[in-house]
């Protein structure tokens, strides 16, 4: 669930290795983002860190520059492309050496007609303005000024991944934003 994100953030938390496997969809389709072992506060300096195939340009490059509130906004939008197209956004990138611009024509084409399309475009910052997003606030308020879902664009998109999520939870996640987020252990660690 984006806002619950927006709320770790708001309280200066970076998840740092956001993926569809530390997202968890129950029965009711309740959304849970897990696994916040890695998780820092922002602006503590920290080493790259995260899953490969989720991690921004800017961590993969030789810079290897870890980006604080940007990499989660990325990772987020890579998950959002992959719920959306069923694709990696990682392996287009890797089909084109790693060059986002490069890769930049494929990307746009998987996402062309999708609901989410202008908000990933720009979290990518791939729009013509080249600018991204600050926070995920501004993602969620983005995604509140899209149209919803018509039920022919919902009963489009299938199911990509055996376990990896439904529709209902793809609308959930990004556009009604239902669910919620387990943070207890590291509530006590932080506490602790």
């Amino acid at each position: 669930d984006l806002r619950r994100l927006a709320e770790i953030h708001d309280v200066n938390i970076l998840h740092r290795d956001l993926k569809p496997r530390n997202i968890l969809v129950d029965d009711n389709d309740e959304v849970y983002i897990i696994d916040f072992e890695a998780s820092i506060r922002n602006g503590t300096k920290a080493r790259v860190y995260g899953t490969r195939e989720y991690m921004s340009p800017s961590q993969l490059g030789e810079e290897r520059q870890y980006d604080g509130i940007g990499e989660d906004l990325y990772e987020a939008m890579g998950v959002l492309f992959e719920l959306a197209t069923g694709r990696k956004l990682y392996e287009i990138r890797k089909s084109h050496n790693m060059d986002m611009d490069k890769a930049s024509g494929d990307i746009l084409a998987e996402l062309q007609g999708l609901p989410l399309a202008p908000v990933i475009i720009k979290g990518l910052g791939l729009s013509s303005s080249k600018s991204g997003y600050t926070s995920m606030n501004e993602v969620i308020e983005d995604i509140n000024h899209l149209s919803a879902p018509s039920a022919s664009s919902i009963a489009s998109i299938e199911r990509k991944q055996a376990g990896f999520v439904t529709m209902n939870a793809l609308v959930a996640i990004s556009a009604v934003g239902i669910g919620a987020l387990f943070i207890g252990s590291r509530r006590r660690h932080l506490q602790g």
